[in-house]
């Protein structure tokens, strides 16, 4: 049976003249699922703004990413930054999702109205 040996992990020796600055970004789970919360939330206040279609749905998901990553924000590499982006998009899924429930009323009773109007004439 052959051994496999692991990657040794990249380092750059102090006496190297290549600077080494910190990553610009470094996250684990908790962070990437805030951060889509906000991206998510983010495109879909663009979307709506535009009359998008099919993309409804979206607020629902941002709200319940934002949850999910607020939930593991403890455990993220940075919590405030994790914290900050899903209370985005739990502020943004959410005001989108209540938009879109007054949408589907307003649409409803616009319907119920036509519905009687047109009742009201055959009789």
């Amino acid at each position: 049976m052959e051994s496999f040996n692991q990657p040794q992990p990249y380092t750059v020796s102090s006496t190297s003249d290549v600077a080494t600055d910190p990553p610009s970004y470094t996250g684990n789970r908790q962070d990437n699922t805030a951060t889509l919360a906000m991206l998510v939330g983010t495109i879909m206040a663009l979307n709506m703004c535009t009359f998008g279609i099919g993309g409804c749905l979206l607020p629902i998901f941002a709200l319940v990413a934002g949850i999910l990553g607020l939930r593991g924000a403890n455990r993220a590499i940075n919590p405030a930054r994790t914290r900050t982006y899903a209370w985005i998009g739990i502020v943004i899924g959410g005001l989108l999702t209540l938009l879109l429930l007054a949408i589907v009323v307003l649409y409803g009773a616009i319907i119920a109205a036509a519905i009687s109007d047109a009742q009201r004439e055959f009789r």
